[in-house]
């Protein structure tokens, strides 16, 4: 009898990863809706931060990241790409947050030199709220990026 309560004790369990690796998809796809490259600026003559105060956020995502160099890819990759001017491309430079973005790996939509940089702050964006990174510091970097 102890092994039929065991089994149903297992089969229990099942439902509930299951619901939670349900509840775990919500904020990726919540976070596509709220980083969408079109809601970005297409003209403009400063960068994507707009001056906005980014600084804290790129902090926190980068306490985040610490470890996982993939993570710390996407948040070197919006670094750099935080510079590059409304409507621009993602030009190739020598600071240190574009040679740890390109030796990260990052998918294509990430990270694509020559291409422009609004879908690429999207996807990187993405990329780190599915990895689970602090709501509050995608929210805020989003906000200096959009500039509103």
């Amino acid at each position: 009898m102890a092994t039929s309560t065991r089994s149903t004790r297992t089969s229990s369990k099942s439902p509930a990863k299951t619901a939670a690796s349900k509840s775990a998809a919500k904020p990726a796809a919540k976070a596509s809706t709220r980083f969408a490259s079109d809601s970005l600026p297409t003209t403009g003559s400063t960068q994507f931060r707009h001056g906005g105060d980014y600084k804290p956020a790129i902090r926190a995502l980068g306490a985040f990241a610490k470890g996982n160099p993939t993570a710390m890819g996407h948040v070197k990759a919006l670094v750099h790409l935080g510079w590059v001017k409304p409507g621009g491309v993602n030009n190739s430079s020598k600071s240190p947050a574009f040679t740890i973005a390109d030796n990260a790996g990052l998918p294509a939509e990430a990270w694509s030199v020559g291409e422009p940089a609004a879908p690429q702050i999207s996807a990187n964006l993405l990329a780190l709220a599915e990895l689970g990174a602090p709501e509050e510091a995608l929210d805020g970097l989003w906000v200096a990026y959009v500039g509103v």
